[in-house]
């Protein structure tokens, strides 16, 4: 099914394109009935003019279909250029949604938006006024995010704001950076149009997006940080997200160890960056014990040990794999408390 409206002419946003570029903004739904409406007005209430808003419902077994309906007929659009909505009969998958949308984008810039999170108003204004001041080496803008319960209040940023985040604001090469540890919030990004066209969208074998888009694309394109909360990130119970530290983490590992073995293979270039890798794994290795996915402990130590030599910590990580002790409730305390201390 897909639901188009052109509200305003294309000559209107054709004129002074350069300094408006059209912006897509891609809307993944997949259950998200409670939020779903808010996600969108978010976009509505951008003070950029010049948006493309692309919905995809992956078969939500929700209200959500209904109430992205409702939305479309009832909110005034003179925001947008144009609106599509895809809802599909078929649940596809995170990444095969997003790539369903994309084929249909025609912005020069493109935003990743999950139907429970929101942009703030300034958020596609601002981001596009600092791409303008950059190469076309600068494939990816991110920025701050503040997160938020389900019921829209506050808790903690996800860059606290003693962190220095300097070396970010002039683009950099941040791929060994994201080989060794996640410090971008995904929905903070605006991507730049021709990085996602050379990486074909995002890979369909995954069940999740982000970590293997930043391998891919910082190894041919420059990050650049703005310095502002532009986003609400909303926690919620059950997201895919939460998923990846409880006991449903198994497809997550698995991708995880499909996307390390191949930087390992066809990615990375020098020590520095087996290094990097080699704190991914460990790390990940410790993400199997806590989840209780013991048996993909030999998988990843196979691979960091083709990069580097066994520490003793190895060891320990291995013991308590061989003898499956369970840390899941230590270590879900453990996120708990370290949430605590952030805010």
């Amino acid at each position: 099914m897909m639901w188009q409206m052109n509200m305003i002419e294309d000559q209107k946003f054709q004129k002074d394109s350069k300094l408006s570029p059209l912006v897509t903004v891609i809307c993944l739904c997949y259950n998200q009935a409670k939020f779903v409406a808010a996600a969108l007005e978010s976009v509505a209430k951008q003070s950029y003019a010049n948006i493309e808003l692309i919905v995809v419902d992956d078969s939500s077994q929700d209200q959500s279909v209904a109430l992205i309906n409702q939305w479309l007929a009832n909110t005034s659009r003179e925001f947008a250029r144009e609106i599509i909505f895809v809802s599909l009969t078929n649940n596809v998958g995170n990444c095969k949604a997003f790539n369903l949308g994309f084929a249909k984008a025609k912005g020069v810039y493109v935003i990743d938006l999950a139907a429970d999170d929101l942009l703030l108003p300034e958020n596609i204004s601002t981001q596009v006024a600092k791409f303008q001041t950059l190469s076309k080496n600068c494939g990816v803008l991110f920025s701050n995010a503040l997160y938020i319960d389900e019921n829209s209040n506050a808790l903690y940023l996800h860059h606290k704001q003693n962190v220095d985040m300097s070396k970010y604001l002039q683009p950099c090469n941040v791929y060994a950076e994201i080989l060794a540890h996640s410090f971008i919030c995904s929905p903070t990004m605006m991507i730049r149009k021709e990085v996602l066209d050379n990486l074909q969208g995002y890979d369909e074998e995954l069940c999740y997006e982000d970590f293997d888009f930043w391998v891919r694309s910082a190894q041919n394109y420059a990050y650049c940080y703005t310095d502002a909360v532009l986003v609400h990130k909303r926690k919620v119970r059950k997201s895919l997200g939460t998923k990846f530290y409880g006991k449903e983490a198994k497809p997550f590992l698995l991708d995880t160890y499909k996307i390390c073995e191949k930087a390992n293979k066809q990615q990375n270039q020098n020590q520095n960056q087996n290094q990097a890798l080699a704190s991914r794994i460990r790390y990940c290795i410790r993400l199997c014990c806590y989840t209780g996915n013991y048996d993909l402990v030999t998988n990843y130590q196979s691979l960091l040990f083709s990069i580097a030599k066994p520490k003793l910590v190895d060891k320990f990580w291995s013991l308590l794999a061989t003898y499956q002790i369970n840390l899941l409730k230590f270590y879900q305390l453990y996120l708990i408390m370290r949430q605590y201390f952030d805010k």
